[in-house]
């Protein structure tokens, strides 16, 4: 039988919107907003599966959502259709998750897997464009955690700085350089 649809509900204080990515139920899932605290909810995303959604802590008008694909849409504005990028090349089923930088409105992080495997990737360009970040070894516990537990945080005050979570938690104090502490 049906399930309910699995989703991620994220809000922005103070303007009343949320944003919601489902990956099932009714319509085949996808990334729906609200204006109005909840009370209606509006469809911004085709029928896809969605894994993640996301506001810029420092700027409420520029917000993500992540699509199973490996690709990931943000808007400046605060309206969609956003810029539509791949993070990663060939990822499916790719569980991806992402964070802001919130000293930096340029710089963002993901997680994507592909086959299984994690992959740590940044953007400088505000999500319009994608580099790995080669993490150092043990840095990732088990890659086939993304699905269940990943999660990224940039420090608010250096977009360098960044933990990951996927099982355990590894920080590097500067992931241009891929130095890490983990576990």
């Amino acid at each position: 039988g049906d399930r309910a649809p699995d989703f991620t509900l994220k809000d922005q204080h103070g303007q009343d919107v949320l944003l919601a990515a489902t990956n099932n139920g009714a319509g085949g899932g996808g990334v729906y907003q609200s204006t109005d605290s909840g009370a209606t909810w509006t469809k911004i995303s085709g029928n896809a599966i969605a894994n993640y959604v996301g506001f810029h802590p420092a700027d409420g008008n520029r917000r993500a959502y992540a699509l199973n694909d490996g690709t990931i849409s943000v808007t400046t504005t605060g309206t969609w259709p956003g810029t539509t990028s791949t993070i990663l090349a060939g990822a499916t089923a790719s569980y991806t998750k992402f964070a802001f930088a919130a000293s930096d409105v340029n710089v963002m992080y993901a997680l994507v897997s592909v086959g299984g495997t994690t992959n740590l990737m940044r953007s400088s360009t505000g999500g319009t464009s994608w580099a790995a970040v080669t993490p150092p070894t043990g840095f990732f516990y088990n890659s086939g955690y993304l699905y269940y537990t990943g999660n990224l945080w940039v420090d608010p005050t250096s977009a360098n700085r960044i933990a990951v979570v996927e099982g355990w938690a590894a920080t590097t104090p500067d992931a241009t350089t891929a130095t890490a502490s983990c576990c």
